[in-house]
C-alpha cells in the first residue's frame, strides 16, 4: 500500500488492488482521507476490500453514496468524497471484478442566488420599461424638434451601443457622417482610445435607428452634433425632452449601460454581445476595402493623403533619407561604439534630436546603413510624422538596446534597400533567434515591426511579420490590415489560372492557383503552403491536410498542429482538380519529404517565393489594385476566417443571411455548402436533431491554428459589424412584431395612406423590411458602381507567361548564402529556408572558397573573410556596374556559354586579387572566354592579351593565329612578348589575358576592390545561377 501517514498506514491507505487508480493529492487531503477510508471499512467494505462479483443496486449504490457524502462539511469536501467513491468503482469495472453502473451525477445549485444576479435582472426589469415606453412614443408620432433625441436613445435601446466609449463617439455624429447604399446605413464612429489617439469602427445600426437618422437629416434641424454634454447627462437630457422617465434615482450611466449589456447578452449570442459592449477590439474593414469589394466608386482613391485611415504613406523628407557612403576602415567594434554613444544621447533626455542630428555628421561616414537608420528611426520616434505618437528619449532607448547589437551582426555593411521581402525575414529572423522567454521575444518582434515601418516609410518593401517564426499575434492588433477577397475577385484569378482537366504536366499555372486556393479556401499561411509535405495529404473518402511541423519548417506555434478537411471546404470541381494534383504529384513524387508545390526537378527543394508566392500577389494586385493595403498573401487567410465563421452561424440562423449585402457572395455561403460544412466540422448520428451549436468561434480558430479564439476576434473577423447589426434586425422583429401598418407610418412620419403604396405595400407586415424600405427610398443613399477594370485579364495573362521566364538569384543572395554556409557544417538548411538545391550551395561555398581561401598549394588560409560588399561609394559604383551587366547578359541565353567559361576561368585563376587569366589546355575557348568578360561589363581598353612566344618576332602557328585574330576583332589589344623561363622547358606559345585591376583614378594606384570584387562575385553569380536551376 501506498503511505499516507506512516503512524497509521492501515487506516489512510489506498487499497492496492486499485492503485491505477490512486487519486492525485492524497498527501495534500490526508485529514479527509482519514476520515474516507476509516468510513468505507466500516459501511461499505466489500467495495473497499474489492470483492470479486459485487453487486451494487442502484437504490442501494444511491443511499450508500449519500451516507458518505454527508460526512462532508462543505462542497468543496463533497465532490472530492465522491470523486474518491468513483475511483474505487471505476477501478473495480477495469479490474473485472464486478460491473456496477454510475449513478446520475447530482447538480447542487446555491441556495441564495448571487447578489450580481438580482441586481441584474432588477436593471433589465427597468431597462425593459425604458423600450417600451420609447415604442410606445414612437407610435403617437415624434415631432421633428424631437427626432435627434428618439434616434439617440433608439441606438442606445435597440442599437447596440453599449459601452460608454461608443456613447461619446454617437453623441458627436453629425448628418454628414452617414453612409450608406440603399438600404444599408452605417457611420464610422470615432472611438477615442487615450493619448488623443482615435480608433475607427464602423457601426451599422438597426433599421429602427436607422429610419429615425434618416428622419433627423431629412428635417433640416440636425447641423451639429447628435447631443451634446457628456454621455449621463446627454441620456438624461434626451429622456428629459422626449417626456420619459429619467434613470431611476441611485442609477448611474454605469448602470444603465450594464442594463443593455444584459439585454444583448440574453437576445444574442456571446460573440455580438461582447463585441457590441466593447470588450474586446476589432477591426472594421477600412472604407477604401468595403468599397472595393462591394464593387463602389470610391472618390477618394485618388486624393488619398499620407495620413489616411488605412495606413500612413510617408514621402517627405523621410523616403529621401541619404545613402550613406563608407571608408574602408569601418567595421563592426566601430558601430558598436556609436550604438553606445547613441544610447548615452538617448539616456539624457535634454536635446536628444539635435545631438543625434550631430552624430550623425560627425560619424556619417563610418556607419553602416543599419546603424544609420537606427539613428533615424529613433529620431522619427522621438519627433514623428503625422498620425503617429511621440515617445520620450528615454523609451526610445529601451527599444533600441535590444534591437542594435544583433541586427549589426546580422545585417553588417549590407545596403538595407537593395534587399527584398525574404532578405529581411532572414534578417529578422536571424536577429531575433537568441531572444530567450516569450515575453521578452514578444516585445522585441514588436519592436522590430516599429522599426521596419519605418523602413517602408522610407522605401523599403513590405513585410507580413505575421508570417514570420517566432512573431506572437498579439502584437499586430495595433497595425491589423483589414482586408477580405470576394469570391467575385477570386474567380477572376480562377478563370486565368485554373483548369479542370489535369494532364499531368504540373503546369506552374497550376501549382500557383492550387497554392491560393490553399489560402483562400482552407486558411493556411505562406509558409504553410511553401513548406506543405506530400506526406502530410492524406486521401481517402474524406481527404485532408495535416498541417503540421517538419524538419525543414517549425510553425508559428503549437496551436498551428490541425487538420484541415478538404472535401468540406473546397467547392466540388476545385476538390476534384486538388485531389487529381495531389495524386499525380504523389505518383512522380520520391521519399517522403517531397514538397507538394515544389519544382519536380528539385521536390525535395521547398518552392522558391519568386516562383510561388509572388505571382499570386502580382496577379491579386492586378485585380484588386496596386499597394500595401490592397492585397498581400494573408488577406486571403483574413477572407477565409471570415467566410467561414458567417457559414458556421447561418448554420444556425439561415435567416442571418436572408438580407445579406451583396458582397458577401462566398462558396462557402451558399446553402448546400453550409450544411455540408456543418456536417462535417459538427457530425452527428443520424437521426439525430439538430440543435444551435456555441462553438463556431472555437472552431475557426482551431481551423485557423490560433491559441485563442481572441486572436481570431480581435485581428481577423471584421464582419462583426455588419452580423452585429443582421443580428439587431432579427431582435428587432420580434420585439416589434405586434405593430400595426398605421404604427410603422407614424414612426417613419409617412402619411396614413403611404404604407398601402407602392414601395411599401408589400412590407407592411414586416416591420425590419418596412424600416430599410423606408431608408432606401428617403435615405437616397446610392453608390455608383466602380468603372470595369480594363485589361485586367491581360494583365493575369502576362503573369502567366512569365511564370516560364527565367529567375536569376540576386547577388545578395549569394552573398548571403555564402555567409552562412560558412558557420555551417552542411547546406540542408540553407536549402530548406532558402529554397535552392544543397548541391547548388555546396558548388558556390566551393568556388568562394577555392577564391579566397587558397594561401599555398598544399595549407588553405587560417581565416577566411566573409563575403561582403564594397564599403566606399567608388567601389560600390564600380562594383554594381559589373553586377549588372552580367545579369543582363545572362539573361540572353546565346551569352551565357561565354559567360560560363569566362567564370570557371575567373574562378580557376591564381589569387583572387590578380588580372591574369591563363587558358591553360582550353586555349581553343580563349575568345568565348574574352567575350565573357567583355560582357560582364570591362571595357575593351582596360583588357590586353600578352601572346608570350618561345621565339621573339616570330609568327604565331596557326591554331593560336586563328583565336588570336578573333580576340583581336572584339578590340582586345595583343601585345607580343617572350616566353621567358629558367627551368620549364619551352614547348610553344602562350597566352595570357591581363585585366586592369588598379584604379587609375586614384592618387593612391591602388586595386580597385569594386572591379576584383565585381569579377570574383559576378563569377560566383553566374555558377549559382547555372545550378540553380531557375532557368
Amino acid at each position: 500500500m501506498g503511505k499516507v501517514n506512516g503512524n497509521r498506514s492501515d487506516a489512510v491507505s489506498w487499497p492496492t488492488w486499485a492503485t491505477e487508480r490512486t487519486p492525485l493529492g492524497l498527501q495534500r487531503r490526508k485529514d479527509l482521507f482519514s476520515k474516507f477510508a476509516s468510513w468505507m471499512p466500516r459501511y461499505a467494505k466489500d467495495l473497499w476490500v474489492g470483492r470479486p462479483g459485487l453487486e451494487l443496486p442502484a437504490d442501494t449504490h444511491k443511499k450508500l453514496l449519500g451516507s458518505l457524502l454527508m460526512t462532508s462539511r462543505n462542497a468543496n469536501e463533497r465532490r472530492i468524497l465522491a470523486h474518491w467513491w468513483d475511483a474505487l468503482i471505476a477501478a473495480g469495472n477495469q479490474a473485472r471484478l464486478w460491473i456496477i453502473s454510475f449513478p446520475a451525477r447530482e447538480v447542487i445549485l446555491p441556495r441564495v442566488t448571487p447578489v450580481f444576479v438580482h441586481r441584474d435582472f432588477q436593471l433589465l426589469q427597468q431597462y425593459r420599461a425604458f423600450q417600451s415606453d420609447l415604442i410606445r412614443l414612437l407610435c403617437k408620432g415624434m415631432d421633428q424638434d424631437k427626432l435627434m433625441d428618439a434616434a439617440f436613445c433608439s441606438a442606445i435601446f435597440f442599437g447596440g451601443v453599449a459601452s460608454r466609449e461608443r456613447v461619446a463617439a454617437l453623441g458627436k455624429l453629425s448628418c454628414a457622417d452617414l453612409d450608406g447604399d440603399r438600404s444599408l446605413l452605417w457611420v464610422m464612429l470615432q472611438i477615442p482610445q487615450g493619448n488623443e489617439s482615435i480608433r475607427k469602427i464602423r457601426w451599422y445600426p438597426d433599421s429602427l435607428t436607422g429610419a429615425l437618422l434618416v428622419r433627423s437629416k431629412d428635417s433640416g434641424l440636425w447641423t451639429g452634433p447628435l447631443q451634446t454634454g457628456k454621455g449621463e447627462d446627454c441620456l438624461n437630457h434626451a429622456l428629459s425632452r422626449l417626456g420619459l422617465a429619467p434613470l431611476p434615482h441611485g442609477w448611474s450611466m454605469g448602470d444603465f449601460l450594464r442594463a443593455a449589456q444584459v439585454s444583448l447578452s440574453l437576445d444574442h449570442m456571446g460573440v455580438i454581445s461582447a463585441y457590441l459592449s466593447d470588450r474586446f477590439i476589432s477591426h472594421s474593414l477600412p472604407d477604401a476595402v468595403l468599397h472595393r469589394i462591394a464593387r463602389w466608386q470610391y472618390r477618394d482613391e485618388d486624393d488619398r493623403q499620407p495620413d489616411d485611415d488605412s495606413y500612413p504613406k510617408e514621402t517627405g523628407e523621410r523616403s529621401a533619407a541619404r545613402q550613406p557612403e563608407f571608408t574602408s576602415a569601418v567595421n563592426s567594434k566601430c558601430q558598436r561604439e556609436i550604438a553606445n554613444k547613441v544610447a548615452e544621447i538617448l539616456k539624457h533626455s535634454r536635446q536628444a534630436y539635435g545631438n543625434l542630428e550631430s552624430l550623425q555628421k560627425e560619424f556619417g561616414s563610418a556607419m553602416w546603413p543599419i546603424t544609420y537608420y537606427l539613428v533615424e528611426w529613433a529620431k522619427w520616434r522621438i519627433r514623428p510624422g503625422r498620425g503617429e505618437k511621440s515617445i520620450q528619449p528615454s523609451s526610445v532607448l529601451r527599444y533600441f538596446r535590444p534591437l542594435i547589437r544583433s541586427l549589426i551582426l546580422e545585417a553588417e555593411s549590407e545596403d538595407l534597400f537593395s534587399l527584398d521581402v525574404e532578405d529581411f525575414e532572414t534578417l529578422y529572423e536571424l536577429s531575433t533567434a537568441s531572444v530567450k522567454g516569450e515575453g521578452e521575444r514578444a516585445r522585441v518582434w514588436s519592436t522590430l515591426r516599429s522599426f521596419h515601418d519605418f523602413l517602408f516609410l522610407c522605401g523599403a518593401p513590405d513585410v507580413d511579420f505575421r508570417e514570420l517564426d517566432g512573431y506572437t499575434s498579439e502584437q499586430t492588433q495595433g497595425s491589423v490590415s483589414a482586408n477580405l477577397i470576394t469570391e467575385a475577385e477570386f474567380g477572376q484569378f480562377k478563370r486565368v489560372f485554373f483548369r479542370d482537366e489535369q494532364d499531368g504536366n504540373f503546369s506552374a499555372s497550376q501549382r500557383i492557383f492550387f497554392a491560393a486556393m490553399l489560402g483562400y479556401r482552407v486558411g493556411l499561411r505562406r509558409r504553410e503552403v511553401q513548406m506543405l509535405l506530400m506526406r502530410d495529404y492524406h486521401p481517402g473518402p474524406e481527404p485532408f491536410l495535416l498541417i503540421r511541423p517538419s524538419k525543414f519548417a517549425k510553425l508559428k506555434s503549437n496551436s498551428s498542429n490541425r487538420r484541415l478537411p478538404l472535401k468540406a471546404l473546397l467547392p466540388p470541381d476545385e476538390f476534384a482538380a486538388f485531389i487529381a494534383f495531389m495524386e499525380q504529384r504523389d505518383a512522380v513524387s520520391t521519399g517522403l519529404n517531397a514538397f507538394a508545390f515544389a519544382d519536380l526537378n528539385v521536390p525535395e527543394v521547398p518552392p522558391h517565393q519568386a516562383r510561388l508566392i509572388d505571382p499570386i500577389t502580382e496577379a491579386f494586385q492586378a485585380i484588386c489594385g496596386q499597394g500595401r493595403d490592397n492585397f498581400c498573401f494573408h488577406h486571403l487567410r483574413h477572407s477565409f476566417s471570415n467566410w467561414i465563421f458567417l457559414a458556421l452561424l447561418s448554420s444556425d440562423q439561415p435567416e442571418l443571411l436572408k438580407e445579406h449585402a451583396h458582397f458577401l457572395d462566398s462558396n462557402l455561403l451558399q446553402g448546400e455548402h453550409i450544411q455540408t460544412i456543418r456536417d462535417s466540422l459538427f457530425p452527428r448520428l443520424p437521426g439525430t436533431p439538430t440543435a444551435p451549436d456555441s462553438r463556431h468561434l472555437y472552431q475557426v480558430a482551431a481551423l485557423m491554428g490560433h491559441l485563442s479564439p481572441i486572436t481570431t476576434l480581435q485581428s481577423y473577423l471584421h464582419l462583426l459589424d455588419w452580423i452585429a447589426m443582421r443580428s439587431l434586425d432579427m431582435v428587432l422583429e420580434t420585439a416589434l412584431a405586434y405593430l400595426e401598418t398605421p404604427d410603422l407610418s407614424k414612426i417613419c412620419g409617412l402619411s396614413p395612406s403611404a404604407p398601402y403604396q407602392v414601395p411599401y405595400r408589400e412590407v407592411a407586415s414586416r416591420p425590419v423590411d418596412f424600416f430599410r424600405e423606408f431608408i432606401r427610398a428617403r435615405g437616397r443613399y446610392s453608390k455608383e458602381p466602380v468603372k470595369v477594370k480594363i485589361g485586367v485579364i491581360e494583365q493575369l495573362q502576362h503573369v502567366v507567361d512569365a511564370l516560364n521566364a527565367p529567375i536569376h538569384p540576386d547577388i545578395r543572395l549569394v552573398i548571403t548564402l555564402v555567409a552562412r554556409r560558412m558557420k555551417l557544417k552542411d547546406s540542408s538548411w540553407l536549402a530548406k529556408t532558402f529554397g535552392y538545391s544543397a548541391h547548388a550551395i555546396d558548388a558556390l561555398y566551393s568556388a568562394y572558397m577555392r577564391l579566397y581561401a587558397k594561401q599555398s598549394v598544399l595549407h588553405p588560409k587560417a581565416k577566411v573573410a566573409q563575403p561582403s560588399i564594397p564599403r566606399t561609394m567608388r567601389d560600390r559604383t564600380e562594383f554594381w556596374r559589373i553586377i549588372e551587366a552580367t545579369e543582363r547578359a545572362y539573361k540572353k541565353i546565346d551569352n551565357r556559354k561565354s559567360l560560363i567559361l569566362a567564370a570557371e576561368c575567373l574562378i580557376r585563376r591564381n589569387g583572387p586579387r590578380t588580372g591574369n587569366l591563363y587558358f591553360g589546355k582550353r586555349v581553343d575557348n580563349a575568345p568565348d572566354i574574352v567575350r565573357g568578360i567583355q560582357l560582364m561589363g570591362i571595357r575593351p581598353d582596360d583588357v590586353k592579351l600578352i601572346l608570350r612566344q618561345v621565339t621573339p618576332d616570330s609568327a604565331p602557328v596557326d591554331t593560336l593565329s586563328c583565336i588570336i585574330d578573333d580576340i583581336r576583332k572584339s578590340g582586345i589589344a595583343v601585345v607580343p612578348e617572350s616566353l621567358d623561363w629558367g627551368i620549364r622547358t619551352k614547348k610553344s606559345d602562350r597566352m595570357r589575358l591581363e585585366i586592369a585591376v588598379y584604379d587609375v583614378d586614384s592618387s593612391a594606384h591602388g586595386r580597385s576592390e569594386g572591379r576584383v570584387r565585381g569579377l570574383n562575385y559576378a563569377a560566383m553569380w553566374i555558377l549559382f545561377a547555372n545550378l540553380s536551376g531557375l532557368h
